[in-house]
């Protein structure tokens, strides 16, 4: 893997990454000073109770409703999580309970790496599922 991978902000993004590999690209970012939240959702039985989880993880402002447009909002916020870069680890999302809600969730957080691909606070996003839509992280 190359060092300093988290620097090249431009290619923070959503992305599916292999059980295995977890363990090597968190050391990574955590060496690059990007900060680290891994959350499992296995448990979760409703889409709600998973955003409350997402937004306990991430420590998400009180005004958080958990609902989509609210993380969207949080997590695209130029001065929440300002200082440094984020590395978000999901894992057992293909548990989650409703697949419509599912797709929407991934929408959310591609387009808040989108808005924040930006050098002093990147959003990274990795998931444990492989999908078509999906890219693996990106190594090198």
């Amino acid at each position: 893997m190359t060092t300093r991978i988290f620097t090249a902000h431009v290619r923070a993004g959503l992305y599916h990454l292999p059980p295995a590999q977890k363990a090597t690209v968190i050391a990574a970012a955590s060496a690059e000073a990007i900060d680290v939240v891994t959350l499992d959702i296995r448990q979760i039985r409703t889409t709600r109770q998973g955003l409350q989880q997402l937004g306990n993880a991430l420590d998400l402002p009180d005004w958080y409703a958990a609902n989509f447009d609210a993380l969207f909002d949080c997590l695209a916020d130029p001065d929440w999580h300002a200082d440094q870069g984020l590395l978000l680890v999901l894992e057992g999302l293909a548990l989650w309970p409703d697949a419509d809600d599912l797709e929407t969730l991934l929408e959310v957080l591609a387009a808040a790496c989108e808005a924040r691909q930006a050098p002093t606070a990147p959003l990274w996003v990795i998931i444990d599922m492989p999908r078509e839509d999906c890219a693996e992280f990106p190594f090198t």
